[in-house]
């Protein structure tokens, strides 16, 4: 059995590999919308860009919930109802999804039930401080000469080199890995983000070379229209 004392053993907000929620849609709004609902808002919102915005077809929702495409439609409507969500179609024809504000007061974000008692119920996931606590936990048993070249100017490389990988490794393309690398130096990880998840959820039938020929493509078609 893990122990939970062992800080590999412990959620971290390393790499990236978290999002963000407003706790009040869970407090709020799980009533009203239902936890299918639920479901999707948080599938939208591990997909969302700095805009807040992301573009999965219902099929893909569907297929990564294990629903219904008609389920996933219900919910949507329900999302945008509550006014959680705005939709929109792209020039493509495809659909697009943006997280909106939430309103909150004090007790929408109070969710401190089966929390240790004396725990204070400060901000646990959209905070730097709250990452750089998490990160110093590991960092501080296993990786303190890492973060210290990292503090004496070694920049950003450890994390386009983790982002080079994990585009080579969703593409199945590892021959390639230098090219994506160079790619992280030249754009943003939002922005390399979502285009890997445009190219993972295009149909295999639409598929000309390889998904990694199209990642390529994308990046300098919407590159070129950043311009």
């Amino acid at each position: 059995m893990a122990d939970d004392k062992d800080p590999d053993y412990r959620r971290t907000m390393e790499h990236g590999g978290w999002y963000w929620a407003d706790k009040a849609v869970i407090r709020k709004y799980s009533g009203s919308v239902g936890f299918l609902a639920l479901a999707v808002y948080h599938l939208l919102a591990s997909m969302a860009d700095e805009s807040q915005a992301c573009y999965p077809s219902q099929k893909y929702v569907a297929e990564t919930l294990g629903c219904s495409r008609r389920s996933v439609a219900r919910a949507v409507r329900r999302l945008a109802d509550n006014k959680l969500i705005s939709l929109w179609k792209t020039p493509g024809k495809r659909s697009g999804y943006r997280l909106l504000p939430v309103r909150m007061g004090t007790h929408d974000t109070d969710l401190r039930h089966g929390r240790p008692e004396g725990m204070t119920n400060g901000n646990t996931n959209n905070n730097k401080e709250q990452e750089e606590k998490n990160n110093k936990v590991v960092c501080d048993s296993k990786c303190h000469d890492t973060i210290k070249g990292l503090e004496m100017g070694a920049g950003d490389k450890p994390r386009q080199e983790l982002l080079a990988h994990d585009i080579a490794e969703a593409l199945n393309d590892p021959n390639h890995y230098t090219i994506y690398l160079s790619y992280t130096k030249q754009y943003s990880e939002s922005f390399l983000r979502r285009v890997l998840a445009e190219t993972k959820m295009t149909p295999d039938r639409k598929i000309r070379k390889s998904r990694s020929a199209l990642f390529n493509y994308l990046v300098y078609h919407y590159a070129g229209q950043r311009d």
